[in-house]
């Protein structure tokens, strides 16, 4: 099922993996939430042309952020991180944009988003440091229109925004990222300004 496929690749793996106990992803609470076969992530139906949004899941993550906080797992005033690849990473965009003041950082590889929605991403994450990652021949999600992004928060005079393509040369690939060291170094200290 899905609840066993979730600790196989990225961050869950790394918090489960015995070998892994110095990874700094141990410096961060991870959920690794999966979706039912009816919602992608924040839009219902679950296909790349719904037009609604499930509210819902955004309340299912905004409580479990807040879980977090009141068990004391994480530190409020730190702010969060949203991580994830494909539709994870879409869902990362989505929740950093409907909570920006709370979000700390964002690392989106490969997002699946509409182009419609720009502009508006754009606007709403111009304080939240994001990294981009996508290759340019990406079969599933479009390198232009994750370019465009970047692009358009670079005009609007954002925070901090990354893109990278090099490296990277199908939509799986990214997912290795997510594993990867300078990833939660960055999510730890996305402005690379004295500890926060």
């Amino acid at each position: 099922g899905l609840a066993d496929f979730a600790p196989t690749y990225g961050p869950a793996q790394l918090v489960v993996e015995e070998k892994k106990r110095s990874h700094p992803v141990r410096d961060f609470v991870v959920f690794t939430p999966c979706c039912s076969e009816d919602v992608w992530w924040l839009r219902y139906p679950a296909n790349h042309d719904s037009t609604s949004y499930a509210e819902s899941v955004e309340r299912c993550l905004r409580g479990m952020v807040e879980m977090s906080h009141d068990l004391g797992l994480s530190r409020r005033q730190r702010g969060v991180c949203f991580a994830g690849q494909s539709m994870g990473a879409y869902m990362a965009l989505e929740m950093a944009r409907a909570m920006p003041e709370e979000t700390a950082a964002v690392f989106a590889g490969a997002p699946c988003f509409d182009a419609c929605r720009l502009n508006h991403l754009a606007e709403r994450l111009v304080n939240v440091p994001l990294w981009l990652l996508i290759g340019r021949n990406d079969t599933l999600c479009s390198y232009e229109e994750v370019a465009s992004l970047a692009l358009k928060m670079k005009d609007l005079d954002c925070k901090c925004v990354r893109l990278t393509s090099v490296g990277i040369k199908g939509h799986s690939e990214v997912g290795k990222k997510l594993e990867k060291w300078e990833l939660f170094e960055w999510l730890r200290n996305p402005l690379g300004r004295g500890a926060r």
